[in-house]
Formats: structure tokens, C-alpha cells, sequence
């Protein structure tokens, strides 16, 4: 199943097993591209990662009869999915199945892009907006006295 939102599209992956993975493109909306890409997916190991780029990615860079660049970009998404589902199968945090943590903290407060207006925000649809609201969130999540 996949999802598409403003600037991402989320992939779910289910298991055999029932085990869900998420993952995500961040090039738009691609749902129907992951869908497209379930059908070639499906019954595959979730161990045998190249074998699934194999099937969705091109071996060229360039090729007349797609576009690889997209076909790269759903495949991301679905690789974070298939990683996701792997840690969860294995009972494994992702950290130790990708060589170990190398960090224990990574200090975000926020994602700023241009967002369509909503019930519960009014939007950033231009650099200012963006920039008034960066600045909001600076003085709403900053301690004084770094």
C-alpha cells in the first residue's frame, strides 16, 4: 500500500508474517509507481536486497523506456521499507543490522518546506512564510542561553 502525500510517499510493506515496514520517497507523489512496483516484489526474500534493485532499478543510467532517476528514487523507498520490516523480523534494532549506532542523539526540531495550508496551520507557501516560521520555531524550541 502506499500513500501519497504533499512531498513524500509512503511505502508499507507487509510480511508474510504480517510484519509491517515503512519507508518513504521523498520525490512526490509515487504511489503509483510503488503499486507498479508490488506486483514484480511480491514472495521476495527480504534478505536478498539487490535481487529486488535488480528487478525495479534499470542497470543503466540512462535507458529511452523509463525514467531510472524515478525508478531510483521508489526504490529508496522501498529499500527503507524492506529494512524496516528486516529489524522488526529479526528482532534486531536497524542500527546493528546497518554496522552499529554512530550516534545516540541527532538534535532536529523540525522539517521546513513550503506546506499547503491546513486546518491547524495557515502554510509557508513562499521563502518569507518559510523564513517566519523557522524563526518561530527557533524561538519556541532554542534554549536562551546556548
Amino acid at each position: 500500500m502506499a500513500i501519497a502525500l504533499l512531498t513524500k510517499t509512503v511505502i508499507r510493506l507487509e510480511t508474510e508474517d504480517g510484519v509491517i515496514g515503512l519507508g518513504e520517497c521523498a520525490d512526490g507523489d509515487r504511489a503509483v509507481d510503488v503499486i507498479a512496483a508490488r506486483v514484480r516484489l511480491v514472495g521476495m526474500d527480504l534478505q536478498d536486497i539487490h535481487a529486488a534493485e535488480s528487478k525495479l532499478v534499470p542497470g543503466m543510467r540512462y535507458t529511452p523506456w523509463g525514467n531510472e532517476q524515478f525508478a531510483r528514487r521508489v526504490f529508496g523507498g522501498v529499500r527503507m521499507a524492506v529494512w524496516d520490516a528486516r529489524g522488526k523480523t529479526e528482532g534486531v534494532p536497524l542500527y546493528r543490522l546497518l554496522g552499529g549506532a554512530v550516534r545516540t542523539e541527532i538534535p532536529l526540531t523540525e522539517y521546513f518546506s513550503f506546506r499547503w495550508p491546513r486546518a491547524s496551520h495557515s502554510g509557508e507557501n513562499t521563502p518569507v512564510k518559510v523564513a517566519r516560521y523557522c524563526a518561530t520555531m527557533i524561538e519556541r524550541h532554542v534554549v536562551a542561553d546556548l
